[in-house]
């Protein structure tokens, strides 16, 4: 197996970066952008996003299934399997080995109309202490809460062997329920539904 087309449900996304702007707004959507033949199109969701929250279930289905890890190695890579596992090194090797998997986002059901989704929603912060609301905390932040389709594409520059194919699948399947971008605690970027083909 070389490429996987994945299609993945989220139940809305809030990823977002710092606004400039004061009071309005003071995180924005971040919006991934591709150029698609001779025109740009926004997607609220990166394949590097997606990646992140497939590696993190990796290194957990690892943690479980030890026998998995160096599949896990070599389909993310070693830089992060050291984050993952925890070993501690006094002096980090400078060298790292790339892994055998690329992302890339081929379609989203939502792309023509991603500014007419994106709504406002206020936000403060609690004082755990008093459970009072902290002064100055009242912040505005740009999400999207309707639900959405993104399909991806994972590539591999080479077959992938029996282990790797395992730990994929097994990441794969745990991603429901799972949680991309943030205020997932809210239910923003909840995994609804995965389906999983070869491309």
């Amino acid at each position: 197996m070389r490429n996987l087309r994945v299609e993945v449900k989220l139940r809305g996304i809030r990823t977002v970066q710092p606004s400039g702007e004061i009071r309005k707004e003071d995180y924005r959507v971040m919006v991934y952008e591709k150029k698609v033949g001779d025109r740009i199109v926004a997607y609220p969701i990166s394949p590097a996003q997606f990646k992140g929250a497939l590696r993190q279930i990796a290194c957990i289905v690892v943690q479980n299934k030890p026998e998995l890890r160096q599949a896990y190695e070599d389909l993310f890579g070693t830089d992060v399997a050291d984050r993952c596992f925890g070993e501690s090194r006094e002096v980090a090797s400078p060298v790292s080995k790339e892994g055998k998997l690329s992302f890339e986002i081929i379609d989203c059901d939502i792309s023509d109309k991603l500014e007419k989704l994106i709504e406002l929603r206020p936000r403060t912060k609690l004082d755990r202490e008093l459970g009072t609301v902290e002064r100055g905390s009242l912040l505005f932040s740009q999400v999207i809460s309707s639900g959405f389709k993104v399909t991806f594409l994972i590539k591999s520059n080479e077959e992938l062997n029996e282990r790797e194919v395992d730990l994929l699948t097994k990441a794969l399947n745990a991603l429901k329920g799972w949680g991309i971008g943030g205020w997932t605690c809210l239910g923003y970027g909840s995994v609804e539904e995965v389906s999983i083909s070869e491309a």
